[in-house]
Parts: structure tokens; C-alpha cells; sequence
């Protein structure tokens, strides 16, 4: 039984805002948000429920290292694509943490997070590592096609809309798995 602070719709608990379309259909609208507070000491909070298999402390890791991304900038230089905020949050993230960005991904789509499911599907390169990971494993490639066509059966069978779309476009084009039209 649910208390009146939880929200009913999972989606809403993982920070996932969606337009209900009818039925069970829905857009993501917003895919939620970076936690507040220091890069080092979010991270550090959230990681012991994220391996315990809290797909939202995964994906919200992930988030967080995504807002300091920039910091990887040769020299730093890319450092004034930070707002202030972001780089006073973020100023002593360190770089062990900025590699293991598409590791957090990964881990909160394989936890069932809807969110990172979707973000997993959209952007291979954030997915896999890079496109070094792609030419040093090209197993990876495998695995990935794979996996995106489970995230995608799973967020189109909770409703996405977004996710039946591509997962219709995966079987028209025959790139993610094999040609059905």
C-alpha cells in the first residue's frame, strides 16, 4: 500500500515526468533532473543503493556525472561550459568517476529505470563507452543491439510511445535486429 507521498505511476518516483496520452500511452516530457549538491558527495550517497539494485540512484549518477562531463575538456579548458553552480558542485569530482558515466547508464537501464532505458536506446555512443570501445570490443556492438531491443519491448510495454516508435523503426530498418516489416 502506497502512503500519500508516494506517487502511484513508477515512472513519477524515478523522476520521470510524462504527457498521458490515453490508456497506458504516454511521452517522456522530462527525464528528470541532476541531484543537488556536491559531484563527489552525491555520488558517494547514491552508489551503495544504486549496487543494491535502485535503478533510480543508478540513473541519477549518471545524471549527476553527465552535469560534470564537461570537466574532461582538454586541460579543463571545456570548463566554461559550466554554469557556476555546476562548477562549484562538481570542482573536485574525481576522474574515475567522469569515465564510469555510460557504466551508470548501463546499470540503471538493466535495473529497469525508464529513463535510462530510453537514454541507453538514443545515444549508443553514451551507451557503449565511446567510439574507442566500439573499435577496441566490437562485441559491445552485439550486446548492445540486444539490449536495446529488450529496453525498448519493456518501456513500449509500459507505455511509451516513444519507445513502440523506435522499436517499430528498429524492425523497419533492420539496424538494431533483423529486417520485419
Amino acid at each position: 500500500m502506497l502512503d500519500n507521498k508516494t506517487p502511484a505511476d513508477p515512472e513519477t518516483r524515478y523522476g520521470i515526468v510524462k504527457t498521458q496520452l490515453g490508456g497506458r500511452a504516454f511521452n517522456v516530457k522530462d527525464f528528470g533532473a541532476s541531484p543537488e549538491g556536491n559531484a563527489t558527495s552525491v555520488i558517494r550517497r547514491l552508489e551503495p543503493r544504486a549496487r543494491a539494485g535502485d535503478g533510480r540512484a543508478s540513473y541519477e549518477i549518471y545524471l549527476k556525472i553527465s552535469q560534470c562531463l564537461p570537466l574532461m575538456g582538454p586541460g579543463g579548458g571545456a570548463r566554461s561550459a559550466l554554469d557556476a553552480k555546476s562548477e562549484e558542485e562538481c570542482r573536485d569530482i574525481p576522474l574515475e568517476y567522469l569515465a564510469a558515466r555510460s557504466d551508470w547508464l548501463r546499470l540503471g537501464a538493466e535495473q529497469g529505470h525508464l529513463g535510462a532505458q530510453l537514454v541507453f536506446v538514443a545515444d549508443p555512443e553514451q551507451a557503449l563507452g565511446g567510439i574507442q570501445e566500439v573499435f577496441k570490443n566490437p562485441d559491445v556492438v552485439v550486446e548492445y543491439k540486444r539490449q536495446t531491443m529488450e529496453y525498448l519491448g519493456s518501456a513500449a510495454g509500459r507505455g511509451s510511445i516513444d519507445a513502440l516508435l523506435a522499436f517499430g523503426n528498429a524492425y523497419q530498418v533492420g539496424l538494431m535486429t533483423e529486417q520485419n516489416n
